[in-house]
C-alpha cells in the first residue's frame, strides 16, 4: 500500500510544482510550523517531541522547494511567546529540537552551497542561553551569504510585535503621527485603546485581560473612535463575556450609568433577534 501512496504523492507534488512554475513566484514565503502536537497525537507517536522533530525535518524539503522555485526569502515561525506557557518539559524538549535544527542547518553543506543566510527574529531575551548561543553561531557562520535568507521567528508574538512596531514608529515619526498608526494597528487587532502611544505600548507589552475593551482616540478628536453602542454590541457578541460584564465594562469606559447601558443591551439583543 505504501508504494502506491508514495506514487500518488509524487504525482500530486509534480502537479503542484507545474502549477507554481507557470506563475511568477513570490519573493517571500512565510510558514507557521504549527500542528506538530496534533500530528503526534493523531499518529500515536511515542512523544509530542517526535511530532516536533517531524515538523523540523519537513523544513529541509520546504527549503529545497523554495530553492528550486528561486524564492529568496523564507520566514518560519517556530516558537511563539504563547508556547512558553506549555508544560516545562515540553518547552524544554521543543527548544532542544529547535536548537538541533538550527545547528544542523548551519553545518549542512547545502546551506553553504545555496549561500543561505540564517537570521533569528523575536525576543531573544526570552530564550535560554543554550538556544541563544546556537542562534548566534548560525548567524555568524552564514552572515556573508546573500542568495537566500532564512528568517527563524522564535520568541515572537502578535501583541509584542505591535508594541515593538509602535516603539519604532515613535522614533521615526514622533508621538502625534504615531498615534494615527497605533489606532489602525489596534483596530486590525480587534482592540481599541484610549490614551497615548506610550499607553498603547504598555497595553500590548503585557498579558491581555480576558474580555478587555480598549479605546483609541485619534489626535485632536473629542470622542472615542467607537461609540458606546457599537462597543456594547461588540462585547455582547463575545461568548466568553456575560451580559453583566459587558455592561459594566462599557459603563466604566464611557462614564455612563449602568442602568442605561443595561437597557441598551436588552434593546440590542432584541434587534439582533429580529434580524
Amino acid at each position: 500500500m505504501k508504494p502506491i501512496k508514495d506514487l500518488l504523492y509524487r504525482l500530486y507534488e509534480n502537479k503542484l510544482l507545474s502549477e507554481v512554475k507557470s506563475t511568477t513566484p513570490p519573493r517571500h514565503v512565510g510558514l507557521i510550523l504549527d500542528g506538530n502536537r496534533r500530528f503526534a497525537i493523531e499518529r500515536r507517536l511515542k512523544t509530542i517531541t517526535e511530532g516536533h522533530k517531524k515538523g523540523a525535518d519537513k523544513l529541509d524539503e520546504v527549503l529545497s522547494w523554495c530553492d528550486e522555485l528561486k524564492i529568496s526569502n523564507i520566514t518560519v515561525w517556530v516558537f511563539s511567546t504563547n508556547n512558553i506557557s506549555r508544560p516545562r518539559r515540553e518547552v524544554k524538549e521543543l527548544l532542544q529540537v529547535i536548537e538541533t535544527k538550527i545547528q544542523q542547518l548551519s553545518r549542512d553543506p547545502l546551506t553553504h552551497k545555496r549561500r543561505m543566510r540564517i537570521k533569528a527574529i523575536g525576543k531573544m531575551e526570552l530564550l535560554p542561553e543554550s538556544t541563544r548561543k546556537v542562534i548566534k553561531e548560525a548567524e555568524e557562520i552564514t552572515r556573508d551569504y546573500d542568495n537566500l535568507s532564512l528568517n527563524i521567528a522564535v520568541g515572537y508574538g502578535g501583541r509584542e510585535e505591535i508594541a515593538d512596531a509602535l516603539k519604532d514608529l515613535m522614533q521615526v515619526f514622533g508621538k502625534e503621527r504615531s498615534l494615527v498608526v497605533a489606532r489602525e494597528l489596534t483596530k486590525m487587532h480587534e482592540e481599541f485603546f484610549h490614551g497615548t502611544v506610550d499607553d498603547a505600548i504598555a497595553h500590548f507589552s503585557r498579558k491581555p485581560v480576558k474580555g478587555e475593551i480598549v479605546l483609541i482616540l485619534p489626535p485632536g478628536s473629542e470622542g472615542p473612535q467607537m461609540n458606546a453602542r457599537d462597543a456594547l454590541r461588540k462585547l455582547l457578541g463575545d461568548s466568553s463575556l456575560s451580559r453583566r460584564d459587558a455592561v459594566k465594562m462599557v459603563a466604566r469606559e464611557y462614564g455612563l450609568p449602568v442602568s442605561d447601558v443595561y437597557r441598551e443591551s436588552l434593546s440590542l439583543t432584541a434587534e439582533d433577534r429580529e434580524v
